[in-house]
C-alpha cells in the first residue's frame, strides 16, 4: 500500500512538470509570435516610409466662376504622395473633379481669396488620406474692377503644416527727378502661423500703402532701386505684423 502511494505520487509529479514545461513552451510561442508580428509591422511601416514620394502638379486654366463678381482663374495643383505611378492619373482625375465641386457649392461669394484656398486645400487633404501635402494656386485674372494680376497660395499636410502667401503686381509710375520711371511691382507676402484665419488683411490697403510710398518718394538719379525695395520693404512690415515673410521686386517698363 506505502510503495503504491510512492508510485502515485511520482506520477502526479511527472504530469505536473509536463504541464509546467508545455505551458513555458506556449509561452516562448506566444512571445517569438507577437515578436514576429511587431517586426513585420515595424518593417512595414519603415518600407513605407522608405518609398519614393512622388510629387504631382496640373493646371486648370481659364477656370470661369462667380465668386467677388464674375471671375477667372488659373488653378495650379500640386501635391506629394506615396502612390504608385498607377494610381497617379487615377487621382488626378478625382482631385481636379473635386476642386471643381467645392468651388462651385462654396457657401460665401464676398470671401476673400485666401479663406476659398485655404477651404479648398483642407478639404482635399483630408477627403485624400493618401497625400502627405497639397499646394494650390489660385491665380486671378485682372478685371474692370482690379487691373492687376493677384494669387493666393496655400500649402497644408497630412500631419497638421500650414503655409499661406499671396502676391499681387500692377505698373507704378516713379519721379525720379522731373522725368517719370514707368515701373511694374511685384509684391509676394506669407503669412504668420499664429493669426486667425477671420484677420485675413484685405491687399487694397497694402495697395494703398504702396501708393502713398511712392507718391511722397522722388528718386534721385544717383539711387538704385535696390535701395527703394528695401525702404518699402521696411514700411510696409512696420505696418502689417502678420506678415512672416516680404519681397518687393521692381522692373522697369520703360
Amino acid at each position: 500500500m506505502f510503495i503504491r502511494i510512492i508510485q502515485t505520487s511520482k506520477f502526479l509529479f511527472f504530469v505536473i512538470i509536463i504541464n509546467i514545461l508545455s505551458i513555458d513552451v506556449l509561452a516562448a510561442q506566444n512571445i517569438t509570435n507577437n515578436h514576429k508580428n511587431f517586426s513585420l509591422e515595424s518593417n512595414t511601416i519603415l518600407a513605407k516610409n522608405h518609398l519614393p514620394q512622388t510629387n504631382t502638379k496640373f493646371t486648370l486654366e481659364n477656370y470661369s466662376i462667380r465668386h467677388q463678381g464674375i471671375n477667372t482663374l488659373d488653378i495650379s495643383i500640386q501635391y506629394s504622395s506615396f502612390l504608385e505611378k498607377a494610381s497617379l492619373i487615377f487621382y488626378k482625375k478625382s482631385i481636379s473633379k473635386q476642386v471643381e465641386f467645392l468651388l462651385k457649392n462654396y457657401p460665401n461669394e464676398t470671401d476673400y481669396w485666401e479663406i476659398v484656398n485655404y477651404y479648398l486645400t483642407q478639404e482635399i487633404i483630408q477627403q485624400n488620406p493618401k497625400l502627405s501635402s497639397v499646394t494650390i494656386t489660385l491665380a486671378v485674372y485682372p478685371n474692370q474692377e482690379y487691373s492687376y494680376h493677384r494669387s493666393t497660395t496655400v500649402t497644408q499636410t497630412y500631419s497638421g503644416e500650414k503655409k499661406e502667401s499671396w502676391h499681387f503686381n500692377f505698373p507704378v509710375n516713379f519721379i525720379q527727378k522731373s522725368q517719370d520711371s514707368l515701373m511694374q511691382i511685384d509684391v509676394y507676402y506669407t503669412y504668420k502661423n499664429n493669426f486667425s484665419s477671420i484677420n485675413y488683411p484685405d491687399f487694397i490697403p497694402i495697395y494703398q500703402q504702396i501708393k502713398n510710398f511712392i507718391s511722397t518718394r522722388t528718386i534721385t538719379k544717383e539711387e538704385s532701386w535696390t535701395n527703394i525695395e528695401q525702404q518699402l520693404k521696411t514700411t510696409l512690415l512696420q505696418q502689417n505684423p502678420m506678415f512672416s515673410s516680404l519681397s518687393i521686386k521692381l522692373k522697369k517698363l520703360n
